[in-house]
């Protein structure tokens, strides 16, 4: 069975969480941590969002309107032939690149364990006679358009026989590196997942298949129980022009005004906790109530171009006037509503990238925000 996606994992953390305070109690006596490099979307992670059920938007005739028309930031403009990768693409190794029409993916590291850590601060036990292998793999989309990138679908042998991913339905994050199961990926943007695999131990070679496409071998002795130090496999420049606040992101009959970033910083259940804040005034220039439960799923972000968890509707606090996207059902007609989006991050000086993806089945990109952070 796959692990669950991200309203799965909200609803066991609160069981989980729930029954610790129980138990407190007896004796008398979330949001989960997510690296930067991780987000679910997912994707999951993970969701990647999949908005197959979003509520229809109203149709009534816009009021007129004065607001300027959006500005985007450019993408930045590697070049494929930057990247080197191997010349045969089903016989690689670990730190190898391969291709896959213009997803380019790496297989950076590759550890051993005999457990499986996850967002709670817990983890999962391989099974008697087995042990868990931690793959992690980094993806770059050099195209001009968003793409669907699945490490979920990432198969692993061991000496011939396919083994399966360790069973939990928590999200699992590894040396600082969330699984993602599939994610929406941004032209020009990056992603790193760990994905896991329940191996016999005394295995002598892993074969790990991308796509049916890419496949990379790697044999016992290459294999460590080190942590994972992560180091992008690609020299990608993903700096952007920065977004002033005032900037127009849609100025339709449903505006969206950027309105300044911050980085936000809480006590969780687990540790402190980072998130990237960026705060929107929403105005409803139709004569009819704008449903925006859906809003908070069509914004993703990334931070030194490497994807981030997605929108955390966890988090709840007010943050200088603003209220959590996921708090506002909707905006009556002539009315507007300053409102934040935040994401999971590290504290650390670079670059915030976030879009506004108003697409279902299809990507439809409303405007994006740059931010060149500095503590």
């Amino acid at each position: 069975m796959k692990k669950g996606g991200k309203f799965l994992t909200l609803f066991l953390t609160i069981i989980v969480l729930s029954a610790s305070v129980l138990g407190c109690t007896a004796s008398n006596s979330s949001s989960s941590y997510n690296s930067s490099y991780g987000s679910k979307n997912s994707s999951d992670n993970s969701i990647s969002s999949s908005k197959a059920t979003s509520t229809p938007k109203p149709t009534s005739t816009p009021k007129s309107t004065s607001t300027p028309k959006p500005t985007k930031a450019p993408s930045p403009t590697p070049t494929p032939d930057t990247i080197a990768t191997t010349s045969d693409f089903k016989k690689m190794k670990i730190g190898d690149i391969g291709k896959v029409d213009d997803v380019y993916v790496g297989l950076s590291y590759v550890k051993k364990g005999d457990k499986l850590t996850t967002a709670l601060g817990g983890s999962e036990d391989a099974k008697d006679g087995y042990e868990v292998v931690m793959a992690f793999f980094d993806f770059f989309n050099s195209s001009k358009e968003v793409k669907n990138i699945n490490p979920d679908g990432i198969t692993c042998y061991a000496d011939g026989t396919q083994v399966e991913e360790v069973e939990t339905y928590i999200k699992v994050v590894v040396d600082g590196i969330r699984q993602y199961y599939y994610a929406d990926l941004d032209a020009g943007t990056q992603m790193i997942s760990c994905q896991d695999f329940e191996v016999p131990k005394g295995w002598k070679e892993l074969k790990f298949f991308y796509e049916s496409k890419c496949v990379w071998t790697v044999k016992n002795s290459d294999v460590n129980s080190d942590a994972f130090k992560f180091s992008s496999m690609y020299s990608i420049d993903g700096s952007r022009a920065a977004t002033k606040e005032g900037t127009v992101l849609d100025s339709g009959k449903y505006g969206v005004e950027y309105k300044g970033f911050e980085m936000y910083h809480e006590k969780g259940y687990f540790g402190d906790e980072t998130y990237a804040v960026f705060k929107f005034t929403l105005t409803n220039s139709t004569d009819d109530a704008w449903e925006t439960d859906d809003i908070g799923y069509s914004m993703r972000a990334y931070q030194d171009n490497y994807l981030l968890d997605d929108a955390d509707f966890v988090f709840d606090d007010k943050v200088n006037g603003f209220i959590n996207i996921f708090d506002v059902d909707k905006i009556e007609a002539g009315m507007s509503a300053n409102i934040y989006v935040a994401f999971e991050a590290e504290d650390k000086n670079g670059g915030l990238y976030m879009i506004y993806d108003e697409g279902y089945f299809t990507s439809d990109v409303k405007g994006t925000v740059f931010v060149d952070y500095k503590k």
